[in-house]
């Protein structure tokens, strides 16, 4: 029986949400962590009390959510951006 790394922790095939692609262990655990350490950064730069440390847009904002999206391998959201 295999199982799947889901959020550096074991799981069942059965158990592992449809949107996670079947992907080696490590890599899965490796991507995982590292969307998790990006997403904090980002969510901390953009709840900054320092204005001149948070993201200028929230376009930008976006871009690097999407950026996690894609880590995880994942479709990344649309980005609309009315001009």
């Amino acid at each position: 029986m295999t199982a799947m790394i889901l959020a550096e922790k074991e799981t069942e095939p059965s158990q592992v949400p449809q949107g996670f692609r079947s992907v080696p262990n490590f890599q899965k655990a490796s991507q995982t962590s590292q969307a998790s350490q990006a997403l904090d950064e980002v969510l901390t730069a953009a709840m900054e009390r320092e204005v001149e440390k948070r993201m200028t847009t929230a376009a930008e904002f976006g871009r690097k959510l999407r950026d996690i999206q894609i880590l995880l391998g994942l479709q990344p959201t649309d980005l609309e951006i009315p001009e």
